[in-house]
């Protein structure tokens, strides 16, 4: 397809692999997946873009003079928020790209755009040069999963006292399934509220070092798992045949009981907590390996 406009060669411009890191953990092996991310955690990311800065001037018919830069720019599928990392001038052949994105504005499924862009154009005389300050030159994206089943669909830190939950009698932490259509979104059918004027909580969200207060956001997601398991269980309609949508509660659902109960299925996690909650939590905690983390 012709964007009326010439662009680089293929190879003329490489972007390296990703890496990233949900901030207090080393950097994520598979690229496309982050399953140690939380609501607490930021996540850094770096890439390394390499571009023959002649080569491309020449293919596109730009001047000595003209000017590029590259960015990342991201969007979160939980929250709906977007941004980019201002433009960096190309000015050698490799470019590092680096920015930190708030793990409160996160979840879900996060985009990655890599883009190099015409910053300045300088004066062409070849008819099908790019002109236009801002014009994409080269692209390309990746998706990355950012936590585990237990994980989601959106968390929201609220005074519990104003928001009216639990009466306002206080609590850390609340669960709410506000949609037990199967074939609903995932992401409007749960909400995790988590009460910002609990003092243990105030402290994980203000903290600068993420990695702290471990043990803490483990019990809360074990905690979670097992609210949303239970609620699995009861729900008649779900077994392991049916197919659910993709982000769907239902895939959820689902999704979450292959993790807990691999080998049980949905059957036996229903017998499991009919004829022993006890062990129903105790396996629940042994599969997300509740407090096993050292220090």
């Amino acid at each position: 397809m012709s964007l009326g406009f010439l662009t680089p060669e293929a190879g003329d411009i490489h972007g390296a692999g990703w890496h990233l890191t949900a901030v207090g953990h080393p950097a994520a092996d598979d690229p496309s997946q982050l399953p140690e991310w939380d609501y607490f955690k930021d996540v850094a990311i770096h890439r390394t873009l390499e571009v023959d800065l002649p080569k491309v001037l020449a293919a596109c018919r730009l001047p000595a003079d003209a000017r590029l830069e590259a960015t990342i720019s991201w969007h979160s599928s939980w929250t709906n928020l977007r941004g980019a990392l201002p433009g960096i001038p190309i000015t050698s052949r490799t470019t590092e790209l680096e920015l930190k994105l708030p793990g409160k504005q996160l979840g879900g499924r996060l985009t990655l755009d890599t883009r190099v862009l015409l910053r300045r154009p300088g004066v062409s005389q070849h008819p099908l040069a790019p002109s236009r300050p801002g014009t994409t030159l080269w692209a390309d994206s990746t998706v990355v999963d950012l936590g585990n089943d237990a994980q989601r669909f959106p968390v929201v830190a609220v005074d519990f006292a104003h928001a009216g939950i639990a009466d306002g009698r206080g609590g850390a932490w609340a669960l709410y399934i506000e949609d037990t259509d199967l074939a609903a979104s995932a992401t409007g059918a749960v909400r995790l509220y988590l009460n910002s004027a609990h003092p243990r909580i105030r402290q994980i969200l203000d903290a600068v070092d993420p990695s702290g207060d471990t043990e803490l956001r483990e019990i809360i997601f074990y905690d979670t798992a097992r609210t949303l398991l239970a609620f699995a269980a009861e729900h008649e309609d779900l077994d392991d045949e049916s197919e659910h949508s993709a982000g769907t509660l239902g895939d959820l659902l689902v999704g979450l009981a292959r993790v807990c109960f691999p080998e049980r299925g949905v059957a036996g996690m229903r017998g499991l907590l009919r004829e022993s909650p006890g062990e129903f939590a105790t396996e629940i905690q042994a599969s997300l390996r509740l407090l096993e983390h050292q220090p």
